[in-house]
């Protein structure tokens, strides 16, 4: 029996990835530290509805290193602006 765990690829369940020129550099260190990450967006302007959330997505996808298989799963910040017909796409999203 071991007494020894080794996490590979593990996740991250809370990063700040930013955005911008910053985006490239952190999306970088995490892809080689993680296999996915749960992306906090807090974001200045915030990400508001499903569609500024998938457009942000994008942004970390088309900034991760080439051959990264580095993946952030869908997460969502509450934000004053959002209403029940903005959170029902991105339920699905």
């Amino acid at each position: 029996m071991s007494d020894r765990l080794t996490l590979l690829r593990p996740d991250d369940w809370h990063i700040h990835l930013r955005d911008g020129a910053a985006l490239l550099h952190t999306v970088t260190d995490a892809a080689r530290q993680f296999a996915r990450a749960i992306i906090m967006p807090n974001l200045v302007p915030p990400v508001r509805n499903a569609s500024e959330a998938d457009a942000y997505r994008q942004r970390i996808l088309a900034a991760r290193p080439a051959g990264s298989r580095f993946e952030p799963p869908r997460a969502g910040m509450m934000h004053r602006t959002l209403t029940t017909l903005c959170a029902r796409p991105a339920r699905a999203v």
